[in-house]
């Protein structure tokens, strides 16, 4: 046996060497092995010192090839001081907290609560929230009148045409307050069925054919609605209701899914 001298991650290893051939030969292969770890091993080594080269470069450029630097002290108080209540950054979070309002009908009095208001911190700091009153009286009725702009353009005789509509009156559970609500619907150019919410109005007064004539007549109104272009209507069964369209001349039908309700209620009862 002798011993040879081979560099392995810079230092020198001694290997036994046999001194027959076969054995030398299976000793020479062994070394070829460790030569070859050794330069993949020094290969990745030199790529990864390329790869971390050219990462920091890359981000001590940046600042530059973008013309940023050390912010002036201008510009770090513009980071963190509060919004103004009518700044545009502001109104986007107001209106964004005014579609949620509205959208799961939540109260004027979530925007007051810690909670909320802790939330609303977390995600921007420099927005203050305004007080449920603010809402109340600013808030939502702008987002009214801007949709009440647009939908008077979608329902433009040009755009929808005839249409249809549903309507129904019905009392609430909790309170001795009736309500009106009507919607209209029609089929777009591009056949996309399209349904909007024309009214839902408090009914103060007696639910007779003629008080609800006028309301409807009132909500197409306001809306632009020639009566000639409500092409049909479907209602409750009431008396009332069916007698108002009558009067009205607008064709009508009760609702199918109201007429198996009633008639359900009255086989269980007998």
């Amino acid at each position: 046996m002798r011993r040879k001298a081979v560099t392995w991650h810079d230092r020198e290893v001694f290997l036994d060497v046999a001194a027959n051939p076969a054995s030398a030969g299976e000793a020479s292969g062994t070394i070829s092995v460790v030569r070859r770890c050794h330069q993949s091993e020094r290969g990745t080594e030199r790529e990864r010192d390329r790869v971390s080269a050219a990462t920091m470069t890359r981000t001590q450029a940046a600042p530059k090839a973008q013309g940023q630097g050390q912010l002036s002290l201008a510009q770090s108080w513009d980071r963190v001081k509060p919004f103004d209540i009518n700044s545009n950054e502001a109104k986007r979070i107001h209106y964004a907290i005014g579609w949620m309002l509205v959208k799961d009908m939540e109260p004027f009095q979530i925007v007051e609560k810690e909670g909320f208001v802790d939330l609303m911190n977390t995600v921007e700091k420099r927005y203050t929230v305004p007080s449920r009153k603010y809402f109340a009286e600013h808030i939502i009725p702008e987002m009214h009148t801007q949709m009440e702009e647009s939908l008077t353009k979608v329902l433009d005789v040009e755009v929808a045409g005839n249409v249809s509509c549903t309507c129904d009156t019905w009392t609430t559970e909790n309170t001795t307050q009736s309500f009106f609500g009507i919607t209209a619907h029609w089929i777009a150019a591009d056949f996309s069925r399209k349904s909007y919410v024309l009214r839902c109005m408090p009914l103060d007064d007696r639910h007779t054919a003629e008080h609800l004539a006028t309301h409807f007549l009132v909500a197409l109104d306001t809306w632009h609605i020639d009566k000639a272009r409500c092409h049909h209507v479907v209602r409750d069964n009431a008396a009332n209701i069916a007698k108002c369209f009558r009067d009205l001349e607008i064709s009508s039908s009760g609702c199918f899914a109201h007429s198996l309700h009633c008639s359900l209620l009255l086989m269980m009862a007998s």
